[in-house]
């Protein structure tokens, strides 16, 4: 039997991780694409907006504070009523 050597490098690495990753995606296709498609129920700003995900309440506390502290904008409005200052 021959004598065989095999060495991992970072080639041999990134196309076993490439590899797998493309088997994620194929095998996982049909939910993501669902994710992005504009026309689902499943769409993951339709879900942040409908409630069932906290992602765009969050983001929108993050966007108010900036909107507080940034001297140059025209209204604090919204972030006043947010933040329950007004």
């Amino acid at each position: 039997m021959p004598n065989v050597s095999v060495r991992i490098d970072g080639l041999m690495i990134a196309t076993v991780l490439g590899v797998g990753a493309a088997a994620f995606l194929y095998l996982n296709r049909k939910e993501l694409i669902n994710k992005v498609n504009p026309a689902s129920r499943e769409n993951f700003i339709y879900q942040s907006v409908a409630g069932e995900d906290g992602t765009i309440r969050e983001l929108d506390y993050v966007f108010a504070g900036l909107d507080l502290i940034n001297p140059f904008n025209e209204s604090d409005a919204y972030a006043e009523q947010l933040y329950g200052l007004d």
